[in-house]
């Protein structure tokens, strides 16, 4: 969630909104994450580094700085044979098809999509991922001066 928030990416839901458990109510009504959706600009990458990524952003309404702090230490490929079901490749094509002469090659042209999907029964890259980690930052290297307060959003 946080990312998409730092993004600044449109939020959508596609569940069931009615049935929806409480933890996934609070993440889209979220007072603070809808404010950094509606109130800041200039987001951007700050710091990529080994397993970390920090994305910064100002605030529209204060000289207020918000951030997103990513662990990135679970980014690990996923092993295809642990899924319990791996679909073929699946292609959607709409549109026109075209052909060209491109160097002297046939280049053939559709518009449309192509996607796999896998289903896990356990983490798909073999071990879960910690669920916390400390997290080392130099403030003053980031740009950032005087008092800061940080929340976990």
């Amino acid at each position: 969630m946080s990312l998409w928030t730092i993004f600044r990416s449109p939020l959508m839901f596609g569940g069931d909104l009615p049935s929806s458990d409480p933890f996934i109510l609070n993440m889209l009504t979220h007072e603070e994450i809808l404010y950094v959706l509606k109130n800041s600009k200039n987001n951007r990458l700050l710091l990529s580094e080994n397993d970390r990524k920090i994305w910064i952003a100002d605030d529209t309404e204060s000289p207020d700085k918000c951030a997103a702090i990513f662990c990135m230490t679970d980014d690990q490929p996923i092993d295809e044979s642990l899924g319990f079901y791996n679909s073929p490749f699946i292609t959607h094509k709409h549109g026109e098809q075209s052909t060209e002469i491109q160097d002297n090659e046939c280049v053939e042209h559709t518009e449309g999509a192509t996607v796999q999907f896998h289903v896990f029964k356990e983490h798909p890259s073999g071990s879960e991922p910690r669920d916390s980690l400390k997290i080392d930052l130099d403030f003053d290297k980031l740009g950032l001066k005087g008092a800061c307060h940080v929340r976990d959003l």
